[in-house]
């Protein structure tokens, strides 16, 4: 399991994930902390998986191989994996599988897109294996998948609409940290990354760190 969010800012949008991936072999439960789940796909847009990291993962690199153009913006690249994501589920609709095996996973598509001929405004969409992919468009200013709960308590009691950069970055790590050290689906490196006018950036792991103690309880 995972824990990916995606939250709205001023003029900016901080997404975050973690690396670790679980698994159950023999009844043996195995983890894998290098998974990753954070794709910047352009430059004002960064594409975030959860669950079944193999297909997901497949269905961004195809994203990537396609080229989408910048100008078609957020919406035009979730549109765009979408379309890609539906097209691979008929192609292999009649290659014999387990019949109790369903790809679960999800996809946060996030990022910066010019609305009504006016300046870049922070935009995401959610695409779920479960719902055939349809896109669902973040209402509330922030969206996560995985394992939100942990998550969920904080943003209600600090988030805030056009909060600045720093400090959405620090709500990012400090609800990415507070689940990992309670959840142990959840862990692994913690990356955070914020889509500006200038294009992603991703921070650093030691400014990631940094930043866990720094929200007030």
């Amino acid at each position: 399991m995972t824990l990916i969010i995606a939250a709205h800012g001023k003029d900016c949008i901080v997404v975050g994930a973690d690396s670790r991936g679980t698994s159950e072999q023999g009844g043996t439960r195995v983890e894998t902390n290098t998974i990753v789940k954070l794709f910047p796909v352009g430059r004002h847009a960064v594409v975030l998986i959860c669950g079944d990291s193999g297909p997901a993962t497949n269905l961004v690199d195809l994203l990537v191989e396609a080229r989408v153009k910048e100008s078609t913006g957020v919406r035009g690249v979730a549109t765009h994996l979408a379309r890609i994501a539906r097209q691979e589920a008929r192609d292999l609709k009649d290659v014999p599988t387990h019949p109790r095996y369903f790809p679960n996973f999800a996809f946060i598509v996030a990022g910066l897109e010019r609305i009504n001929r006016g300046g870049l405004k922070p935009r995401s969409f959610a695409l779920r294996s479960e719902t055939g992919f349809r896109l669902e468009l973040t209402q509330g200013g922030r969206e996560m998948d995985g394992k939100p709960m942990i998550p969920l308590y904080i943003f209600a009691k600090d988030f805030k609409d056009n909060m600045n950069f720093d400090e959405l970055c620090t709500l990012v790590a400090r609800a990415l940290h507070n689940t990992s050290r309670i959840d142990g689906d959840v862990g692994g490196r913690l990356r955070v990354g914020v889509v500006s006018t200038t294009g992603f950036r991703e921070l650093t792991r030691d400014d990631v760190e940094g930043r866990f103690e720094k929200w007030p309880d």
